[in-house]
């Protein structure tokens, strides 16, 4: 993770805070969101219990509470930062997560759009979307 990176959105994150006194308002904002993704990565990271994304668990088929409950906190922090709430992808937040150190691609897609996504982390890829 970009130290410098996670700095500034810690930064703006409070300056924000400081801003607004209305705590809903804070909570649906799409920095709120973006933290928590950050947080949810960093925790992830750093947990030396899970090897792999997807350990112990079929890649051909498998739901998603057989992933590893981190794995499982990243995806619904992605749900609420990079897809908008017309259900685009956020590229913005994409953006600001590649310069925090995690790259996002695009997984299943059609004529509308990105139908999911995909974070990629040092243990591996995570399918949101």
């Amino acid at each position: 993770m970009n130290d410098i990176a996670m700095t500034g959105l810690i930064l703006e994150f409070a300056d924000k805070a400081i801003k607004t006194s209305n705590i809903e308002e804070m909570q649906n904002s799409d920095l709120y969101h973006l933290m928590a993704l950050a947080a949810a990565l960093a925790r992830l990271d750093a947990d030396d219990a899970v090897e792999d994304t997807m350990q112990g668990v079929d890649p051909e088929g498998y739901s998603e509470d057989e992933l590893h409950p981190r794995v499982q906190d990243v995806i619904t922090a992605a749900c609420g930062a990079l897809i908008t709430n017309e259900g685009q992808a956020n590229f913005t937040a994409i953006k600001r997560l590649k310069e925090l150190g995690w790259r996002v691609t695009r997984g299943e897609h059609d004529s509308f759009g990105w139908l999911s996504g995909t974070i990629h982390t040092r243990k591996g890829s995570i399918m949101y979307g």
